[in-house]
């Protein structure tokens, strides 16, 4: 972290997150949702998924979307991973990425998807929130982002709009919201 340099650029994308998977291989997504000048959240029309194989040097499109733009992505191994999109669906792919599959989530609509990650067991996590602010969700799948489940809603207090989701381990995770943090140290209690 001593210095920092520019690598190539993705032309007229807004870089929402990031996920290396060796030193070589990594994938970014691009126009996940944001706050504009007005305080208000401006919901991307399109995005794209990259990956890049020379460490990040260069970077190619993998897959494209038109209509929402992508929040999150998340990858297990080389093969696997899940990207989530704004307006509440997530992708995954079995083949490092060539070939994208909408997967199945156990929550009506609408919700806004914010971030995706995983803990070194596999259960993978995703973070987001109702779009009139009526509640917070946090989604677990235990099956490699096959499907999804519910892990926990709220609809109390200040933390109805979930940003992100990070697991320090297997137990312990954090998800930033509004004005506040919510934790776990059993793992959400997913089974």
């Amino acid at each position: 972290g001593t210095t920092w340099e520019q690598t190539d650029t993705f032309p007229g994308q807004i870089i929402s997150r990031i996920r290396f998977v060796t030193d070589e291989l990594g994938f970014a997504v691009s126009n996940g949702t944001h706050w504009n000048a007005n305080s208000t959240i401006d919901l991307p029309d399109s995005g794209n998924v990259y990956r890049t194989t020379d460490g990040g040097d260069s970077w190619h499109t993998v897959h494209s979307f038109t209509g929402s733009g992508f929040s999150g992505v998340w990858f297990s191994n080389p093969m696997q991973g899940c990207v989530t999109r704004n307006d509440g669906t997530i992708l995954r792919t079995t083949d490092g990425g060539t070939s994208w599959e909408p997967v199945t989530i156990a929550l009506p609509p609408p919700f806004l998807l914010t971030a995706v990650t995983g803990t070194p067991n596999g259960v993978l996590y995703a973070s987001g929130y109702r779009p009139d602010n009526s509640g917070a969700v946090i989604l677990a799948s235990i099956d490699g982002g096959a499907s999804w489940q519910v892990n926990h809603y709220s609809t109390a207090g200040v933390g109805r709009r979930i940003n992100n989701i990070y697991f320090l381990n297997n137990e312990v995770g954090y998800a930033p919201a509004w004005t506040c943090v919510w934790t776990t140290a059993n793992g959400g209690n997913v089974s």
